[in-house]
């Protein structure tokens, strides 16, 4: 909040408190994505192990999804679906590239 104190309209300190109209965070886009996919609950287990970058999710083993975060089976299977179905649509997998990311 402090580094947008300037630009703020509400400069007295009773509003330019986190929280406040004008100084609210925009929420990661890690958090962003398991709220959208419904999996709010996993967000600190993804935090606290370190995956907080959504780009890396695909290396996520089933077994460090069930042990690490916490995942049933049910979530797992959504999980993954909706990480390929993001991937898609990001354009995050490219077909361009081989296995070792050298351009076809």
């Amino acid at each position: 909040c402090n580094k947008f104190l300037l630009s703020c309209k509400h400069r007295d300190s009773s509003t330019t408190k986190m929280g406040s109209a004008c100084c609210k965070r925009e929420p990661p886009l890690y958090e962003k994505l398991l709220k959208q996919w419904g999996l709010e609950q996993f967000i600190q287990p993804f935090e606290f192990q370190g995956w907080d970058d959504p780009f890396l999710w695909q290396n996520l083993t089933d077994e460090e999804l069930k042990n690490d975060i916490g995942f049933q089976k049910g979530h797992i299977i959504k999980f993954k679906m909706k990480l390929n179905e993001w991937e898609t649509a990001s354009n995050l997998v490219d077909d361009d590239f081989d296995e070792d990311d050298n351009v076809k």
